[in-house]
């Protein structure tokens, strides 16, 4: 379960209210992949790494996201 350094990933957070909604819909790279101990709180081990996505659009900042936050885009 997860998504590994080099995979291209988009960036899923609908809700407006959110801060980091502005990302909703972007996509980028995995660049890498931190493990903290936020699973073991939570109880969900999905939870427990922190990605960093550097964007297609130079624009933004390389961000770190939770797994929740990210999907494989659709290839068409």
């Amino acid at each position: 379960m997860g998504f590994v350094k080099g995979e291209r990933v988009e960036i899923y957070i609908p809700t407006p209210d959110d801060p980091e909604h502005r990302y909703h819909g972007k996509t980028g790279v995995i660049v890498d992949v931190f493990e903290d101990d936020l699973s073991s709180v939570t109880g969900n081990p999905s939870r427990g790494r922190l990605y960093t996505v550097a964007f297609e659009d130079a624009e933004l900042d390389k961000t770190e996201f939770r797994y929740d936050d990210l999907q494989r885009p659709d290839v068409y």
